[in-house]
């Protein structure tokens, strides 16, 4: 609790879905975040360039894996597509953060990342080896993704691996 006392900033929740910010100065929004250490919830829903451009992603995921509060994260309607959700998705795996809620609906392009991909063969840079690799994640809201249900079969594998292979996923409310 104390990390916020010592910023610049004691915003706890930003909320700037559908606020028609442009790309450049969400990207200095984006920057200035990690001057919020009490941040513990952002919305940067219904920003379709956002999804679109890789900059910006890579910004997000590292503020998402390094920042001391951040616990929830809007994504919605951002536009994010395959290639950029598989890139945001390894980056996220690799420091996979605190966060505890990610909502990701209205992005149709998802569901071609949601499992790993068929040419490694390994998680890496899909939705599946983010969960894998979550400590924290309870919510993932998913809503009007184009998901079939082949899809969510293979994401189910990222919230219920074999017992073999390690504790399994806290996430308790999956919202499709």
């Amino acid at each position: 609790m104390g990390a916020g006392r010592n910023s610049p900033c004691s915003i706890e929740q930003l909320n700037l879905a559908g606020s028609q910010l442009p790309g450049e100065g969400l990207k200095q929004v984006i920057r200035t975040l990690p001057d919020c250490a009490s941040l513990t919830a952002l919305n940067l829903s219904e920003h379709p360039e956002l999804g679109q451009n890789l900059v910006l992603l890579r910004i997000l995921g590292r503020l998402i894996a390094q920042h001391p509060s951040l616990r929830h994260l809007g994504l919605a309607d951002t536009g994010l597509t395959a290639a950029n959700a598989r890139e945001f998705f390894a980056h996220m795996a690799a420091q996979p953060g605190l966060l505890e809620g990610l909502d990701l609906s209205g992005n149709s392009e998802l569901a071609g990342c949601i499992a790993p991909s068929s040419s490694g063969g390994a998680a890496t840079g899909s939705l599946v080896g983010y969960l894998r690799q979550s400590r924290d994640l309870r919510r993932l809201v998913l809503r009007r993704c184009g998901l079939m249900p082949s899809t969510l079969e293979a994401l189910s594998s990222g919230f219920l691996p074999p017992a073999a292979s390690g504790p399994r996923s806290l996430l308790q409310e999956l919202d499709v």
